[in-house]
């Protein structure tokens, strides 16, 4: 039976993140999503990255929390105030000028920042304020130089200082976001020693910790504030 009603096509979800690279010819995506039965290793919401045969061309994947190679990560949904972060895979046979570009910013969820680092470079970019980021690489298939933070990660003064200080970690770097510079950050073990010194610049500080894996004691102080908060290290 034909039907003179228009197709109506399910409106795109705005749990959905897209990302992609490209050097000018050739194009590839990543996929994360945040689902509220998903789970951080790989399972019914993921996909596996199936890798182009195209040599010359970059591709991009994500890990997940058991570094399975991913097109399409499903995650759980972000609690209030919880931040994320997602290495973020790059591969290519060939060096080169390559661009990444956050795609689908105007339907994915408005309340979830999104950051881009790249790690080699120690920049972070807020993808809500310029979703492309440009970079040269040599020819290289690491999960290690970029990661994606979805969360917040504010650089916006606040009256309240403690309430400015944002403090996590992944792997073995910690992230330290403060409203003014020249404030103290201060790591420490779980026998007191201190093994890490620093002082702050506006926004976020990224420290990196050559220690054994474990928990610390990060504290940082300024304005006659103290914030202290225990992180894990895990190379």
């Amino acid at each position: 039976v034909h039907s003179n009603n228009a197709f109506y096509k399910t409106a795109s979800t705005s749990n959905v993140f897209r990302i992609n690279v490209s050097d000018a010819i050739n194009t590839d995506e990543a996929v994360v999503g945040f689902y509220p039965n998903a789970l951080t290793i790989f399972e019914n919401y993921d996909s596996e990255k199936m890798f182009s045969n195209n040599n010359d061309a970059p591709q991009l994947y994500t890990l997940t929390s058991d570094n399975t190679m991913a097109a399409i990560n499903g995650l759980p949904l972000l609690g209030l105030n919880e931040i994320r972060v997602v290495p973020l895979g790059f591969l290519s046979n060939l060096g080169g000028n390559f661009t990444l570009n956050a795609s689908n910013l105007a339907d994915f969820d408005i309340t979830i920042p999104v950051f881009l680092e790249d790690v080699s470079l120690g920049v972070i970019q807020d993808l809500r304020q310029n979703a492309s980021y440009s970079f040269a690489s040599g020819a290289i298939n690491s999960s290690s130089r970029f990661r994606l933070h979805f969360g917040s990660m504010t650089t916006e003064i606040s009256n309240d200082a403690n309430a400015s200080i944002s403090i996590y970690s992944f792997s073995n770097s910690i992230y330290v976001t403060t409203a003014k510079e020249n404030g103290i950050i201060e790591v420490y073990d779980m026998l007191g020693k201190k093994v890490l010194s620093s002082l702050s610049k506006t926004g976020v500080n990224i420290l990196q910790v050559n220690t054994s894996d474990g928990i610390y004691l990060v504290k940082v102080i300024y304005d006659g504030v103290t914030k202290t908060k225990q992180i894990l290290i895990s190379k």
